[in-house]
C-alpha cells in the first residue's frame, strides 16, 4: 500500500521547517516510471516530480511533486475490491495538472464560488468532475499561503473536500484520511522524531 506522511506549519525556533514529507509508493516494479527529476511546465514553471510512463502520453501524471511557485501535491489510489470505472480518466494528472497549471486550463477556470486560494479552487473544480477517476485520494498545499485540502471521490456522502489543519502531522494511505492502523503508528513514531531535541539512530531532528 502507498502511504504518505507531511506536516505544513509556520517555522519556530523548535520546528524550523515549513514543510515535512515522507511517503512510499508501492507499485508494481515492471511499472514504467521516469525517476524525480526538475522538469519545465507549459507557462516556464520549473517543476520537481517522477513521472508516470505507463499511460499514453497525454494521460501520463505523477503521484508527487512540487513547483516553484510553492504548490506541493500528492495523491494515493483508493483501495477498491472489484470495482472499476470503464475510460476512466489518469488520476497521474490530477497532481501534474496542479503542478502545471497551463496544462489543462479548463480545470481551473473561474467560477462565482472561486476565492483567492489557488489550492481550494482547484480542487473545487476537480470535485464537480470527481466521478470521471476511479478512487483516489488528493491532496494540494500552498506554501506561499500555508493552505493545504484533501479531497476523495469515496466520501460516503459527507462533503468530500476538507480544509486541512496546520501544524499537525497527518498521514494518508489508500484509504479514507486517518484511517489505517499503520498510518496511527508512523503518525506516532514521526512525531517522536520531529519533536524538539529527539535523536533517532544517532540522528538529531535538527540536524
Amino acid at each position: 500500500m502507498c502511504i504518505v506522511f507531511w506536516k505544513l506549519q509556520n517555522p519556530t525556533p523548535d520546528f524550523p521547517y515549513k514543510f515535512v514529507f515522507a511517503g512510499n509508493r508501492d507499485e508494481f516494479f515492471g511499472r514504467a516510471t521516469r525517476l524525480m527529476k526538475e522538469w519545465e511546465g507549459g507557462d516556464k514553471k520549473q517543476i520537481v516530480s517522477p513521472l508516470d510512463l505507463q499511460p499514453e502520453s497525454s494521460q501520463r501524471g505523477t503521484w508527487l511533486g512540487i513547483n516553484e511557485d510553492g504548490r506541493v501535491s500528492f495523491l494515493t489510489n483508493f483501495r477498491e475490491k472489484d470495482f472499476r470505472i470503464l475510460n476512466a480518466k489518469s488520476r497521474g494528472t490530477l497532481v501534474k495538472n496542479f503542478l502545471d497549471p497551463s496544462n489543462d486550463p479548463d480545470v481551473r477556470k473561474s467560477d462565482a464560488n472561486s476565492v483567492n486560494d489557488e489550492a481550494f479552487n482547484y480542487l473545487n473544480n476537480i470535485s464537480m468532475e470527481a466521478g470521471a477517476y476511479s478512487g483516489f485520494n488528493l491532496v494540494a498545499l500552498d506554501l506561499s499561503q500555508m493552505t493545504s485540502y484533501y479531497l476523495t471521490n469515496r466520501n460516503e456522502g459527507s462533503d468530500g473536500l476538507v480544509k486541512l489543519e496546520n501544524s499537525k502531522l497527518l498521514g494518508l494511505s489508500n484509504s479514507y484520511l486517518g484511517k489505517w492502523p499503520k498510518v496511527d503508528k508512523g503518525i506516532d513514531r514521526i512525531n517522536k522524531i520531529l519533536r524538539p531535541g529527539a535523536s533517532v539512530s544517532g540522528f538529531s531532528s535538527h540536524s
